[in-house]
């Protein structure tokens, strides 16, 4: 059973707030072999199998954000959460259809994400069992008609888990975790 445990005193006027997120990692779910987890649920560590690690996927500034929708049953016994992440990148070419079409097949098996908000927090989703995070069908390349148009893609992340997988802010930050750069 749950129990509401505390409040929320409002916005702290000494931080700011900024929307947006800075960075986005995934990885494979079959390329970490374990997750080290501090005092409140928080992911500490992810131990990685040899030679593998989390990819950065640069996409634009001012486009990238995460929405977590809540749903409850009409009786209020069972909750969840979908988690979706969206952002756009540049230029449509075959390095981008190449890394889709790899995490869309990846899908089947598992997608781990950390994001880097603007706020400074660092985030981890998609790494409970069986409620993996997987590509999105709001995903989709567009070239454009016109030379002036935009060429881009819009890349969606969706991850459906438990409130209890809610626990994700990832320490010390990004520079804890095995990332390799976007190219």
């Amino acid at each position: 059973m749950g129990a509401i445990t505390k409040g929320f005193a409002g916005a702290d006027c000494s931080k700011t707030c900024p929307g947006g997120i800075r960075r986005l990692w995934v990885a494979n779910q079959e390329d970490v072999i374990s997750i080290t987890f501090g005092v409140n649920g928080e992911v500490d560590a992810y131990v990685m199998d040899t030679g593998t690690n989390f990819y950065e996927i640069k996409l634009k500034v001012n486009t990238k954000q995460l929405t977590e929708d809540v749903q409850v049953s009409d009786d209020g016994c069972t909750q969840s959460v979908t988690q979706t992440f969206e952002g756009i990148g540049s230029c449509w070419n075959q390095d981008v259809r190449d890394l889709l079409l790899e995490m869309g097949k990846q899908s089947c098996c598992g997608i781990i994400v950390i994001h880097e908000e603007n706020s400074g927090e660092t985030v981890t989703w998609g790494f409970l069992e069986d409620l993996y995070a997987r590509l999105g069908s709001g995903t989709q390349t567009v070239t454009g008609a016109n030379l002036t148009d935009p060429n881009q893609f819009t890349l969606q992340i969706i991850c459906t888990t438990t409130l209890d997988g809610l626990k994700t802010t990832f320490t010390p930050g990004a520079a804890g975790v095995p990332i390799t750069p976007a190219p």
